[in-house]
């Protein structure tokens, strides 16, 4: 047998038999989960790195719960806190300067206040109607207090902290006066906002400010380094004579001293639902989301990254499609964790954790190293972890339906040869092997060829 001949055929039973492996980075250790669940639950980080988990729902009856969970990093501390005042849906919270978490608007559910009617509902609370109440939580006091309410109840809505202390929260849902005419023949009661308003903790109430150019909901609002706000994509609506749910492209930025918005450069792919964060060097990063039009439907994976001062966007890379919001951890880098369902055997299933590092100096992503836990197959449901970044660049990943938690240390050397979780990279990398094969079977037939001359 020729020495190419030999070569091809240990590598095709090699290859049918073995997975791929890859070089990844970052170790992995088991941590203390939370005490209770933090399934739907929204989560804000507090200038003193405590992060505090608000709501969520019950898993046996899927009802909104008023709970409080709160995460020290600094000793993997979990406490519960008051309770919240009402249970709700959907509204807005920001970590303000003066150490308060801001939760503002959402939907009520069962007994919720200051509701206002929908056009078309069939009363003013529970799930008939949107919230333009706004509580303050002090972790410090562990009370809930009112603020002034919004201007426009709203659903939903994008929310951040400008650089000046004050909260900007713009589009969401809002209740229509007039119901719209869906595509389908069915009519919606629902719109998103182009509406703006920002939030003043001097004196706890909203004052409007001038409205996006187009009306959304599931932008990315993120802030800038010299005071302004950025709203990149997010999902169009039907009554814009868009297809119900498309994603825009369209970005504009919010000037505090003018109150008003401007048309910035667009992504260069339509976004609804992104994650966003800026990073040290003042850029801001955009991942995940998904796109909906006649040609393309379902999650997305570029990566964005978008500069000030040129006013421009370029592509950096891609993302596991799933992944969590992108964490700054205290090194600079930026981790999104993603997780997997593995092999289920009876009623357990095995659940495969890794994720992706981003280095702003390089302006790459590296695979992380993963890691697997066994839970009951009932638990076995894909999700976006929750993650939490520490002061010692490691980050707490969290499972959210499985109730497990992870410590990652991107630093840490991971033993060689780990199997690849990555499914985007592993058909890359099986591309590669299966053009090495072709060119050594190519090489064999030409090997013949000759020596048959």
């Amino acid at each position: 047998m020729k020495p190419a001949a030999g070569t091809l055929l240990f590598m095709a039973s090699t290859l049918s038999a073995c997975s791929l492996s890859f070089g990844t980075v970052g170790t992995w250790s088991n941590e203390a989960p939370p005490p209770a669940s933090l399934q739907g639950t929204s989560s804000v980080v507090m200038p003193d790195g405590e992060v505090v988990f608000l709501g969520g729902f019950d898993a046996r009856t899927g009802q909104p719960l008023n709970q409080v969970l709160r995460f020290d990093p600094k000793d993997s501390r979990w406490s519960q806190g008051a309770s919240m005042p009402v249970q709700e849906i959907g509204y807005s919270i920001v970590a303000l300067q003066n150490g308060l978490v801001l939760a503002a608007g959402g939907g009520g559910a069962g007994g919720g206040v200051s509701v206002l009617p929908i056009a078309g509902g069939g009363g003013t609370g529970g799930g008939n109607g949107l919230l333009a109440t706004t509580w303050l939580y002090s972790p410090q006091l562990n009370t809930w207090k009112r603020a002034g309410n919004l201007n426009v109840a709203r659903s939903d809505a994008a929310a951040v902290l400008l650089t000046d202390g004050r909260v900007l929260i713009a589009g969401g849902d809002v209740p229509l006066a007039t119901p719209i005419q869906l595509p389908d023949g069915s009519t919606d009661s629902f719109g998103f906002s182009a509406s703006a308003e920002t939030f003043d903790p001097q004196t706890n109430s909203w004052s409007l400010v001038g409205s996006l150019h187009v009306a959304r909901g599931g932008m990315a609002l993120l802030a800038l380094p010299q005071g302004k706000a950025l709203a990149a994509g997010g999902c169009a609506f039907a009554n814009q004579g868009i297809i119900a749910g498309g994603a825009l492209t369209s970005s504009e930025v919010f000037d505090p001293i003018t109150a008003a918005w401007t048309v910035t450069a667009p992504l260069p792919e339509p976004r609804c639902g992104a994650d966003g964060l800026r990073l040290r060097d003042g850029r801001a990063l955009l991942t995940g989301g998904s796109i909906s039009n006649l040609q393309q439907e379902g999650p997305v994976t570029n990566a964005f990254l978008y500069d000030e001062q040129k006013d421009a966007w370029t592509t950096t890379g891609s993302t596991v499609p799933g992944s969590s919001p992108p964490i700054l951890l205290a090194d600079g880098r930026i981790f999104v964790a993603a997780m997997q369902i593995g092999q289920m055997q009876g009623n357990t299933a095995s659940l495969v954790v890794g994720g992706q590092i981003f280095d702003p100096a390089s302006d790459d992503w590296s695979f992380a190293t993963s890691t697997s836990a066994q839970v009951s197959s009932r638990f076995a449901q894909a999700e976006a972890p929750r993650v939490v970044a520490q002061s010692d660049a490691t980050a707490v990943v969290l499972l959210a339906y499985a109730g497990r938690a992870f410590i990652f240390n991107p630093s840490g050397n991971p033993p060689p040869g780990l199997i690849l979780d990555s499914s985007g990279l592993a058909l890359v990398l099986a591309a590669l092997a299966a053009a090495l094969c072709l060119w050594l079977a190519i090489h064999y037939v030409v090997d013949r060829v000759h020596n048959g001359a």
